[in-house]
């Protein structure tokens, strides 16, 4: 078993077959051996490596080895004055009443929305082709347009250098026992802009369709006057333009009724 020798100045930690010639020296010298177990002073060996490591500076991270993450990226000036700050302005809170809409405003409301989107496109078109001026009135407020009028014109054209669609015909006219009415009353029937100056001529119906190409519209015309007499009124829109109406009376006195068709005619 070894063994430890201590003295003044030295330590020595000597195998056991060599500590007579230890005991030997240390008397020559007049010196007292001090033995200790090898474990004793291993333990003395730990304690004074523990007091220097108390007075070691201690680190307060520690290291980073090289494949740490890089340090962040120190701000950008430029990005910090794009910052804004979200508004913290508070709106007070405001409740305003409504009221429900009244019966008219309901009516009138729906009124406009069942209109036809065509119809102003459509009166627009026909005061074009009519050489820019004001349409003429073929029908009265209350007036019937017979039937067998409105049959005929669905599908019929009058055909010049444009061809143009017959439209049924229904105004009032007191006849007074003379049937049919001259240039100037048929003028105010139609709401002429000038009766008295209109351009108005009246033709037989033979003369106005030479080649029958328009018999089944006179008939028409015919039957819904019960057989009363027809006539065609021109009536010039100025220039190439001009209107044919081809009418009869229907009924007597007050009660009667000028019915038949018209086309829109342009004759370069």
């Amino acid at each position: 078993m070894p063994c430890a020798i201590s003295s003044a100045t030295t330590t020595m930690v000597l195998p056991l077959p060599k500590t007579n010639q230890c005991l030997a020296r240390l008397l020559r010298n007049q010196q007292t051996p001090s033995f200790r177990p090898v474990s004793t002073f291993s333990n003395q060996i730990l304690s004074s490596r523990r007091t220097q490591n108390q007075h070691q500076p201690q680190l307060l991270f520690a290291p980073t080895s090289r494949a740490s993450a890089p340090a962040p990226a120190p701000p950008n000036p430029a990005l910090a004055l794009t910052t804004t700050t979200p508004s913290t302005t508070h709106r007070p809170f405001s409740c305003t009443a409504r009221t429900m809409a009244s019966d008219e405003d309901y009516m009138a409301f729906l009124n406009k929305a069942n209109e036809d989107p065509n119809k102003g496109y459509e009166q627009s078109a026909s005061t074009n082709s009519g050489g820019g001026k004001a349409l003429f009135k073929t029908t009265d407020a209350g007036v019937e347009v017979p039937a067998v009028l409105r049959g005929v014109t669905r599908d019929a054209f009058y055909t010049s250098d444009a061809d143009e669609p017959f439209v049924a015909v229904g105004l009032r006219w007191d006849e007074g026992g003379k049937g049919l009415p001259d240039e100037e009353e048929f003028a105010q029937l139609i709401g002429h802009w000038a009766p008295k100056d209109a351009e108005i001529e009246i033709l037989d119906p033979v003369d106005w369709d030479r080649n029958g190409q328009y018999k089944e519209i006179i008939d028409a015309v015919r039957q819904a006057g019960a057989g009363n007499d027809v006539r065609v009124y021109r009536v010039g829109r100025g220039g190439v333009r001009a209107e044919y109406w081809v009418v009869t009376t229907e009924g007597k006195g007050k009660d009667a009724k000028l019915v038949g068709v018209k086309a829109l005619a342009v004759e370069s």
